[in-house]
């Protein structure tokens, strides 16, 4: 679902501008609210010097299709045009897949409706291509960082790579059905993998096919052209040292996503603790029949009970762990202890009640399902259980994504990486390199060569990508980056989205 095997999302039916190039990156490294339409502002009033004008909005968001609905808010705004953006996207990963369901998004037109807005929103690595087909980017610069260079992202042994692509789409006929279906198609130039105006058009029946299928540039009806560039978080220092990579004339819009500085595998708590697979699976399992929560007021709720929960259950392995006596009702089986719980249960049905979460239990059998929870939970130990805890449950996605459904919509909260399970890097930095990244991103940022229109930020903690008991200290100093940076990025230029895991505060040490 959400990133969940990247070198696949990488390598499927990437045709458009954007995804085009991580197809040829691929390939040849194995061969070797409605918005606004009215005019903006010019050049000169948009870039406005550094230490005057308007703030710089910054919008904190959890998963990262969640900046779209942000990247236009601020074209309605008049932070960036609607046309002509230069995205710095500062991540360990390029989010350069295609949406699976791109034909109901905007294509090759702005997004006018929120029902448009929210077509683009489907996964949290299709969002730059969705933009890119309403035309919102064109040029792309993804800049990746030094520890995830052996990764399955398509950068290769290249500090820079540059592909220069144009785009559109062609009516094909279906074999099966002999009905023409519509095709996204590209044609694409690259000097450092020596591609001349390669063109093809993605595989309507086989997503997973990477190379696509070869077609005569004069097949594609093109819309849009772009320029991708793939460059190292050192080689990117280089060149906007350059003053003529990135420029005042240029339109940016900046994004950073905090998994810039490491990934880890959110699962590990509870492997550490000795749970396995099937044990988690079937705690997630009752815990989505339990409540079906629509919102993240719900989620934070939801969890808080499911503490409250474990807690009592730890309370119990506690007595029974002092207890000396080897007759003890309550401890000498597991079949007493899940019964004396049990007994619990009417107090933990007023604890749903208080938290006002009756009514979104899943269905008649919820009390059925909770009895099964303390049941499985009941077979763990005191360390088991506390990393149960520690790890919580959550929404299975952001509730602004496309196809989001609360019903049976929470889940142990442990994102969707899972060590042998993705091709997913995990790294985990220290203290100290943390430092040293940020120093680096300070170095990419603050040679004033460019002031972005408008910043998002991803933090990348549900999905399971993001360190979650580093994140406060990453986005920190993230912040103090910008605020160094670009003196319009004030205080009051952080917006935190209503959707973040945990709140502003996030979602480590929330009990």
């Amino acid at each position: 679902m959400f990133r969940k095997v990247r070198y696949v999302e990488i390598t499927v039916a990437v045709v458009v501008f954007l995804a085009t190039c991580w197809l040829f990156a691929w390939r040849m490294r194995d061969i070797g609210s409605c918005y606004s339409s009215s005019s903006f502002t010019s050049l000169e009033s948009r870039h406005l010097n550094q230490e005057r004008g308007p703030r710089i909005p910054v919008y904190i968001v959890e998963e990262h299709h969640e900046v779209v609905k942000y990247w236009f808010d601020a074209v309605r705004q008049s932070y960036i045009p609607k046309r002509g953006n230069v995205l710095i996207h500062i991540d360990g990963h390029s989010d350069g897949g295609t949406p699976d369901q791109w034909h109901t998004g905007p294509l090759f037109r702005f997004p006018v409706t929120h029902h448009d807005i929210t077509t683009m929103m489907q996964q949290n690595d299709v969002f730059i291509v969705a933009a890119a087909l309403a035309g919102l980017i064109d040029r792309y610069i993804w800049v990746w960082p030094a520890w995830n260079t052996h990764s399955n992202e398509g950068q290769s042994d290249k500090e820079y790579a540059a592909f220069r692509v144009r785009y559109g789409s062609l009516y094909h006929t279906d074999n099966a059905t002999g009905q023409p279906v519509l095709h996204l198609c590209a044609c694409a130039t690259s000097s450092e993998y020596k591609l001349d105006n390669y063109c093809f058009m993605n595989n309507a029946s086989d997503i997973d096919d990477s190379e696509g299928i070869p077609i005569r540039e004069s097949e594609c009806h093109m819309k849009y052209t772009g320029l991708v560039e793939m460059v190292s978080e050192t080689k990117a220092i280089s060149l906007i040292s350059s003053g003529t990579w990135i420029t005042a004339k240029d339109s940016v819009l900046l994004d950073v996503d905090e998994d810039f500085y490491g990934v880890e595998a959110a699962i590990t708590p509870l492997v550490d603790a000795g749970v396995n697979k099937e044990t988690i699976d079937t705690v997630a399992h009752w815990v989505k029949r339990l409540v079906c929560a629509s919102d993240v007021r719900q989620e934070r709720q939801t969890d808080s009970f499911f503490n409250y929960l474990v807690q009592t259950i730890i309370d119990f392995r506690i007595v029974c762990s002092i207890n000396e006596k080897a007759d003890d009702s309550v401890c000498n089986s597991l079949e007493n202890l899940v019964s004396a719980v049990s007994t619990l249960q009417p107090k933990f049905l007023d604890n749903i009640r208080e938290r006002n979460l009756m009514q979104h239990l899943c269905d008649n059998e919820s009390e059925g399902a909770l009895k099964e929870l303390i049941t499985e939970l009941c077979n763990l130990n005191t360390d088991q259980l506390k990393a149960f805890a520690k790890v919580g449950i959550c929404l299975y996605e952001s509730p602004k994504t496309t196809d989001f459904d609360s019903e049976h919509s929470m889940r142990v909260c442990y994102g969707y990486n899972i060590p042998n399970e993705t091709a997913v890097m995990f790294h985990i930095p220290s203290l100290l390199e943390i430092k040293q990244r940020t120093e680096k991103l300070k170095d990419i940022l603050t040679q004033k060569q460019f002031v972005p229109g408008a910043v998002t930020i991803c933090r990348s903690t549900r999905d399971g990508y993001t360190p979650r008991a580093l994140f406060t200290k990453i986005e920190s100093d993230i912040k103090r980056v910008l605020r160094d940076a670009f003196p319009r990025i004030r205080e009051d230029s952080f917006y935190y989205d209503e959707d973040l895991l945990g709140g502003p505060v996030g979602w480590h040490g929330r009990h």
